[in-house]
């Protein structure tokens, strides 16, 4: 017994002295690391070759480009004086102009003082020559007045960021893919107070941005960071030092995958958006497009497949001049994003102008126009537009983002109604796609209610046809649908509050008030009214929701539409609860005809029936009348419907217009 406590005894010793040199061995790696961590990081700073982006000394647009291989002619920055008083002078760097083409290396570049065409046209061995100064008329000309266009010279490429990080590859993505107002970043409130200091007049960031980064604010307020010498815009807080690196590794990998694949694809004034990825995953960490300011689009060194939720859910696209108005109204969305430090040129404001005058002489004239403003939200943009300064001469970026936002609408627009090709959309109600069987026919539901409502479910039907073509929400349309609606709601309120009190005081004559065994008339005094109050309430609530949704934009309205719709009823299920006001309403007043003819005919008096029976009948016949007249003009052909009458009416009005012009 001793022996057996001994060993056991022992062989507790034994664990615990083995638990204790694993966690003592643990503890020593543990402080190795952080012994070594800090002297790892100094090696690799010192060791790692860097690039200097000092605009002073050497620009680089190209990171493989090496440093020491650029000739500077004029790099020096200068001031642009202002009067006292004023906003602080801004640097503005001297434009570079294209070497020519010979001894020197196809990818060589040579800055040069645009003030100076003579010596600029010595230094590269030939006469000036116009076409190589950058076109005035595009949004670009701010930046080739002040960045340095470059051109490497010969030389061996070397990286300005080298990292032993491996990422995953950029990913490219559309302008509207830029997450900046789905950023929720939040202060923490506290009590404390900031002191400022006597004498201060810079009021300067609390945290520097890196040379040679510069940050811009938003007219909007958003702020973001610009590259001048590699033309790199980044909502990312480059100020923190890792992601500075991140952007600088895709940036790096971009440029490669350029030079080994695309060498004359990015031109001098493009621009490059990096938009970085919280997660890490196996789709990658940063998206990425390129600009083209002369062709007005993005594009990308990989091959990109556009989701649908980004193309405005338009269906079966497979040519690229379709594509590019999509293309384009992305271009738009980037200068909207990012408007600092651009010029704009008065063809584009002048362009503008005739789009907005065609659109609001559509809308005068038609009633189908395709327009996304109503007739006085054009009048006032036009308006606004007389307003605006254009010109190289200063940078405004109000202006730039006024002009960039109103151009993406219209052309977003055309993009949407196909313009340009063979199946181009004209009327605002009309489909551009092969309508399904299903979509045709009518469900046996709705039918069934058709008859119970009578007729309103397929009458709102084919008005939410009419407006929600091809699952596209037209805004000025979509506004007059809801003001109809929300007005005939209205009165259907009053009327159902009328219906409610004739049958609360009819409940109260002696014949029909609540008796043991409740009479006919009792009974449909009820019925009448449960309806008007069913009635009254579906009229309160969808006007609610209806005054909800007019103040929503056109996308928002696409997207409630389709999840209204997303049943197995599709569109049928939102025309039978638009049709239950009336429907309700009509039933209301049927049940309390019933209980005032029960009323009216059990009388044994033969004057009250033959004075009153022959009045009945004839408003029978009379309220009967209108619909079978509703009924038969449904049966009739579908080219006689009241759509034709009103398309006539509109080919009249453009006919006239027609007369008019040729007049003229």
């Amino acid at each position: 017994m001793t022996v057996s406590l001994g060993l056991s005894l022992l062989f507790r010793i034994i664990r615990w002295l083995r638990r204790i040199g694993e966690l003592s061995v643990r503890y020593w790696h543990i402080r190795t690391q952080l012994l070594l961590g800090p002297l790892r990081k100094i090696f690799r700073v010192q060791v790692e070759p860097r690039i200097s982006h000092e605009p002073r000394s050497r620009c680089c647009i190209d990171p493989s480009v090496n440093a020491s291989s650029f000739d500077v002619v004029d790099p020096t920055p200068h001031r642009v004086d202002t009067p006292e008083g004023h906003a602080p002078t801004q640097l503005h760097y001297s434009l570079a102009v294209p070497m020519v083409p010979g001894s020197q290396s196809r990818t060589s570049f040579q800055v040069q003082d645009p003030n100076n065409v003579a010596g600029n046209a010595a230094c590269t061995g030939d006469e000036p020559d116009p076409t190589n100064a950058p076109p005035s008329e595009s949004l670009a000309a701010g930046v080739y007045r002040t960045l340095a266009e470059l051109r490497p010279l010969n030389g061996p490429p070397a990286s300005s960021f080298s990292s032993s990080r491996r990422m995953p590859e950029p990913i490219p993505m559309l302008a509207n893919e830029i997450r900046r107002y789905d950023r929720r970043n939040v202060v923490k409130p506290t009590e404390k107070r900031i002191t400022i200091p006597a004498g201060e007049k810079e009021f300067r960031c609390n945290t520097p941005c890196p040379e040679p980064w510069l940050p811009m604010t938003h007219p909007e307020g958003a702020l973001y960071f610009y590259h001048p010498h590699r033309r790199i815009f980044t909502d990312a807080d480059i100020r923190t030092r890792d992601i500075r690196e991140r952007i600088d590794l895709y940036a790096d990998a971009l440029s490669q995958r350029v030079e080994a694949y695309y060498p004359n694809i990015v031109t001098a004034d493009a621009e490059l958006a990096l938009e970085l990825l919280d997660d890490h995953t196996k789709e990658g960490s940063c998206k990425y497009y390129y600009v083209d300011h002369q062709k007005r689009v993005l594009f990308w060194v990989h091959d990109f497949t556009p989701a649908m939720e980004n193309m405005g859910n338009v269906k079966s696209v497979s040519d690229l001049s379709h594509v590019r108005y999509m293309i384009e109204a992305e271009y738009w969305t980037h200068c909207e994003l990012f408007p600092n430090h651009r010029s704009l040129p008065k063809a584009i404001v002048d362009e503008l102008k005739e789009t907005i005058l065609h659109a609001n002489t559509e809308m005068i004239t038609s009633d189908m126009s395709l327009s996304p403003y109503d007739k006085e939200d054009l009048s006032g943009i036009y308006s606004l537009l007389d307003s605006i300064q254009t010109g190289q001469e200063a940078f405004r970026p109000h202006s730039v983002w006024v002009t960039a936002r109103l151009m993406r609408q219209f052309t977003k627009v055309k993009f949407v109604n196909w313009c340009g090709q063979p199946t181009a959309r004209l009327d605002a109600d009309r489909s551009i796609y092969e309508e399904a069987t299903s979509q045709q026919r009518t469900s046996l539901l709705l039918r069934l209610f058709n008859r119970l409502l009578f007729g309103s479910p397929q009458a709102h039907l084919n008005s939410i046809r009419r407006i929600w073509v091809d699952e596209i929400v037209v805004q000025p349309r979509w506004k007059n649908f809801i003001l109809i609606l929300n007005d005939e709601w209205n009165r259907f309120t009053i009327f159902s509050t009328v219906v409610l009190a004739v049958d609360v005081t009819f409940l109260a004559i002696p014949g029909v008030s609540p008796t043991a065994p409740p009479s006919p008339a009792t009974i449909a005094v009820y019925l009448s009214t449960l309806c008007a109050v069913g009635s009254l309430l579906v009229s309160v609530i969808l006007s609610g929701q209806m005054n909800n949704q007019s103040r929503d934009s056109a996308e928002a309205v696409a997207n409630l539409m389709t999840r209204m719709t997303n049943t197995m009823l599709k569109r049928d299920s939102l025309a039978i609860v638009h049709s239950l006001p009336f429907a309700l309403l009509i039933w209301g007043m049927i049940f309390f005809s019933l209980a005032l003819s029960y009323v009216i005919f059990q009388s044994k008096s033969f004057v009250t029936c033959l004075s009153v029976g022959p009045g009945w009948a004839i408003v029978g016949v009379l309220t009967v009348w209108p619909v079978v007249m509703d009924l038969r003009s449904r049966k009739s052909p579908k080219h006689e419907s009241v759509d034709v009458e009103e398309t006539s009416t509109i080919a009249s009005s453009s006919a006239s217009v027609g007369s008019d012009e040729y007049a003229v």
